[in-house]
């Protein structure tokens, strides 16, 4: 029994210090490591620091130019030149261990050489005097810029002045870029306005009023006159005055400053063609044959041109396409009328010459109405005006189209005489439904008095729809 206790005696002694001298996991040391890149800099680069450091949870960074980070990874940048010593102090919760290394930091080593860009925006050139493919720091050189015939010289842009005048003087110091930018040299005719519809676009058309809206883009430019043509204009281009033949009821105005009428469409384009050559442009029309419809007739009173063709890439005077009306027409403008959306008398009555009842005025003196916003007059009302454009299935499309010129147009000669050429902007025996700015009218049966339906109703089934002018354009060419 006194051996048992003791047994038991022991075994108690033997556990309890067994518990008690349990040993703790230990910490391992802290071991520091890092890398520098790069190992040689210049003064102001970014300098990245990787940390390579093993067994620790918290890092000081000594930079060598009394500057510290206590991140990870920093990133550092010296100011001054020379060796620094970079110190990364790693610890833990047992020691810390430290490494240095260092890092050169250097001048910057100068530039020895500078490029000179030089950019034309334009028709133009740019000289350079002396010219070479690099230049040194302090090197002058002289820059001119010379546009090309028909072209001004408009600005500088870049690194120089961009009222500098020409030449210009330059000192090197540093890589430079110029450009140049040139411009047409412009002196507008009397009495035309200025569309700058270049690289811009409009949405032509509008719902209940004509075909499908859509998006019109131009890729230049135009002239257009001020005004419809005037009598005394056209008199002393082709010698002749249509308006006096006229013998029908609701005759328009006669005078100088009235608008021309009582022409077509051909009688129209003898104008463009004669204008042009007084001016000495290339005429835009050319055609085989010119016909005479009445005997005792002259050019430019209900004349026929057989075997017609259009040059849109000359210089002279032609009908406004479809587009570039109702472009100038609108000036801006997204309303039914380029004065709003307005219809009644005391309003319209002050930007257009137009009529109520069909019974009532004559054309007006052209320019006498208020203008739209871009200064042209009676671009509805007073006579309704022939355009280029001939009416079909491609003339309006739902999409986006580009310097548009209508369809293919139809001819027929002689006593069936039918084209399907289209006028714009009422006249001045049209009611408020002819003056919208999308508004068209199109009709295959045509003398010069305008459109004529034919429809059972009316004398002789004709139908006088309106008297016809027009107005005319020139394209600027890039």
């Amino acid at each position: 029994m006194h051996h048992l206790s003791s047994f038991c005696i022991c075994i108690y002694l033997i556990l309890l210090t067994s518990s008690s001298c349990k040993v703790e996991p230990q910490t391992e040391e802290p071991f520091a490591n890092f890398e520098i890149n790069p190992s040689k800099a210049f003064v102001n680069d970014t300098i990245h620091f990787q940390n390579l450091s093993e067994n620790a949870d918290k890092f000081i960074w000594y930079f060598g130019d009394e500057s510290q980070s206590a991140d990870i990874n920093p990133i550092h940048i010296y100011s001054d030149t020379g060796v620094f010593n970079v110190t990364l102090v790693a610890l833990n919760s047992r020691n810390e261990h430290s490494i240095s290394k260092p890092i050169v930091i250097m001048e910057v080593e100068p530039k020895l050489f500078f490029s000179l860009e030089l950019i034309v925006k334009g028709n133009g050139t740019i000289s350079v005097n002396p010219e070479k493919a690099e230049y040194c720091k302090g090197d002058t050189v002289v820059i001119t810029a010379i546009p090309q015939p028909g072209y001004i010289f408009k600005q500088w842009e870049g690194d120089i002045a961009q009222e500098a005048e020409i030449p210009v003087t330059l000192v090197i110091d540093n890589d430079k870029s110029i450009c140049a930018i040139f411009e047409l040299k412009l002196e507008l005719p009397f009495g035309m306005v200025l569309i700058e519809s270049s690289g811009k676009s409009f949405q032509m058309g509008q719902k209940d009023i004509s075909e499908a809206e859509h998006t019109v883009f131009f890729s230049y430019s135009y002239l257009i006159d001020a005004t419809e043509v005037t009598q005394k204009s056209y008199k002393s281009l082709l010698g002749v005055e249509p308006w006096l033949t006229y013998t029908d009821d609701y005759p328009g105005g006669i005078g100088d400053n009235h608008p021309v009428w009582f022409v077509n469409w051909y009688d129209a384009v003898l104008y463009c063609n004669a204008r042009s050559i007084i001016e000495g442009l290339n005429p835009v029309y050319t055609y085989e044959e010119l016909f005479l419809r009445e005997k005792g007739s002259a050019a430019g009173v209900d004349c026929e041109l057989k075997g017609l063709e259009i040059h849109y890439d000359r210089n002279g005077y032609r009908l406004p396409t479809e587009a570039e009306w109702e472009y100038a027409c609108r000036a801006g403008t997204t309303t039914t009328y380029y004065w709003g959306e307005e219809t009644d008398y005391e309003t319209v009555s002050k930007y257009a010459n137009y009529n109520r009842d069909y019974k009532g005025p004559q054309t007006k003196q052209v320019g006498t109405l208020l203008p739209n916003a871009w200064g042209l007059y009676d671009m509805c009302g007073n006579v309704v005006e022939h355009v280029n454009d001939a009416f079909g299935d491609k003339a309006y499309l739902d999409s986006s189209v580009t310097d548009p010129i209508g369809d293919i147009p139809i001819y027929s000669f002689g006593d069936n005489w039918r084209t399907n050429r289209l006028r714009r902007g009422g006249g001045w025996r049209s009611d408020i439904t002819a003056l919208p700015s999308a508004k068209r009218a199109i009709n295959l049966d045509e003398n010069r008095n305008g459109n004529r339906f034919v429809t059972p109703q009316g004398q002789n089934g004709k139908y006088y729809y309106e008297r016809a002018g027009f107005r005319c354009v020139r394209v600027i060419h890039n």
